[in-house]
C-alpha cells in the first residue's frame, strides 16, 4: 500500500476541501485492506477458489475458476477456522487459459484454498 505522506503529496494540488475528503477515503482503503472468505475478495480483484490435488503425485491436474478469462496471478491462502487446512507445493504446469488452471503437486488428495487474480 501507499504511504500516507506519498498519498498526501498526491492530493496537495487540490482544493483543501477536496483534497481532505479524497485523503479520507484512501485511508479508509489502506486501514482496512482485506481479503475476507466470500468468493470475491472484499478489497481486490480476487477469486477464491478450492480444489483437492490428485491422488497421483506429481499428476497435472485442472481447476475450474469461472472467471471468463484466464487468471494472472494465484495466492495460496489457508483458512485458520479449519482444522487441517494446509498449504501445499503447488507447480503450475500449464498456462491457465479462459476455463481452468492447471497444477501439479507432490502432495496427493489434499485440500487447497488460492485465490485467483484476473
Amino acid at each position: 500500500m501507499a504511504s500516507e505522506a506519498y498519498i498526501r503529496s498526491l492530493l496537495n494540488s487540490l482544493d483543501a476541501s477536496q483534497a481532505r475528503v479524497l485523503y479520507l477515503a484512501f485511508a479508509e482503503v489502506c486501514e482496512h485492506f482485506r481479503i475476507g472468505t466470500a468468493t470475491k475478495a472484499l478489497n481486490a480483484d480476487w477469486f477464491r477458489v478450492s480444489f483437492t490435488t490428485s491422488g497421483t503425485a506429481s499428476a497435472e491436474f485442472s481447476v475450474p475458476h469461472g472467471l471468463g478469462s484466464a487468471p494472472s496471478t494465484l495466492f495460496p491462502v489457508m483458512d485458520l477456522n479449519t482444522v487441517g487446512s494446509q498449504l501445499v507445493p503447488l507447480v503450475n504446469s500449464r498456462a491457465p487459459d479462459s476455463n481452468r488452471i492447471y497444477l501439479k503437486s507432490t502432495s496427493t488428495s489434499a485440500t487447497m484454498t488460492v485465490l485467483l487474480e484476473p
